[in-house]
């Protein structure tokens, strides 16, 4: 369960939340009742039975919070991804409110899943190029446009040594002509001359 701190104090009672989240009525619903839609706690609780309930008492009572309209994303192993809405006791979430969250149900997962897998490759780019570095190696990568996308420590000690005027995360012009006279998408280069 994912929830964003909405001020400062809000870190305390986060805590709080995730120490009382095994008394929440929802997660366990989605596991036993995948694919179902929103769910609002009134589904399952009456409004006595969800003040009786840790949850509550220790956690949405201090919010306001006296309705929370719920919808499973995704599981991942052990984790659950519940997307959550939360509303003070001024209005009560409307039918309406649910079919507007089902239909976003789709777009959210999606954006979920690129959104991990964007953070999967960052790790993965990450470790790629601590592995690099380590081979002591000077290696520049560029995209299609000739722009530089990934240098190693080692591509730029060279740079600097050999080409001290260059700008330290550029390529020094002969470089880069050299790289846009040869540089064909997925063509293997000749191997540039040494200053």
């Amino acid at each position: 369960c994912a929830i964003y701190p909405v001020s400062s104090g809000f870190s305390a009672q986060l805590e709080q939340f995730v120490s009382v989240l095994d008394d929440h009525p929802l997660p366990p619903y989605f596991k036993s009742h995948l694919g179902c839609g929103a769910i609002k706690i009134s589904d399952l609780l009456s409004i006595n039975e969800f003040h009786a309930r840790r949850t509550y008492a220790d956690f949405y009572r201090y919010l306001r919070i006296e309705d929370v309209l719920g919808l499973f994303l995704h599981r991942t192993g052990e984790w659950e991804i519940i997307f959550g809405l939360l509303r003070d006791g001024a209005l009560d979430f409307s039918e309406r409110d649910r079919q507007l969250l089902n239909f976003m149900q789709r777009h959210m997962a999606q954006a979920y899943h690129i959104a991990d897998a964007r953070g999967q490759s960052s790790r993965e780019i990450a470790r790629l190029r601590r592995g690099l570095d380590s081979l002591d190696r000077g290696l520049v990568i560029a995209d299609a446009d000739y722009r530089i996308t990934q240098m190693t420590a080692r591509a730029r000690e060279l740079i600097v040594k050999y080409f001290p005027s260059c700008a330290p995360d550029g390529l020094p012009d002969q470089l880069d002509a050299w790289l846009r006279a040869h540089g064909d998408a997925g063509a293997t280069l000749p191997r540039p001359r040494a200053p």
